[in-house]
């Protein structure tokens, strides 16, 4: 089963150790253990639609991406836009493209779980996303065939 937990944009360090020590993992022998790939992150408790997914693509090199699910209202096609207009750092996304219908941000220079969560969450506030209460839900996601 999937680890779930949650945290808050004060401590994100649930989150954050759990990319660093299983998903972001270095090396063959590392990526081919691993149990999860990444993680999704969402409103704690909100019934209202928006999250962000952090996975890890390969095995040989490890490219980790961030996409979007924006709420129900909002184009998808404009989510580039949103998070550019928005002023979110992302200088650590070294390609922005589009695939079956979703934007796909991805990382090179191995990024950290730090980097990589405040960038999903700077996104998903730029798309109106927001916990009422300050707290972040996550659930791991596990490679393919596991």
């Amino acid at each position: 089963m999937a680890e779930t937990g949650e945290f808050t944009d004060v401590d994100r360090s649930a989150v954050v150790n759990l990319l660093d020590e299983n998903a972001l993992k270095s090396g063959i022998a590392g990526r081919l253990l691993r149990k999860i790939d990444g993680v999704v992150i969402s409103p704690a408790g909100s019934k209202t639609p928006g999250a962000a997914t952090i996975t890890v693509t390969g095995l040989v090199t490890t490219t980790p991406i961030v996409f979007f699910e924006p709420p129900s209202d909002f184009d998808r096609r404009h989510i580039r836009d949103r998070i550019d207009a928005s002023g979110v750092d992302s200088s650590g996304v070294t390609e922005v493209r589009d695939s079956f219908g979703v934007t796909v941000f991805e990382f090179g220079n191995d990024p950290t779980g730090t980097e990589l969560v405040a960038f999903a969450i700077s996104g998903l506030a730029a798309l109106g996303v927001k916990p009422a209460d300050g707290r972040w839900e996550y659930r791991a996601t596990e490679p393919e065939g596991d």
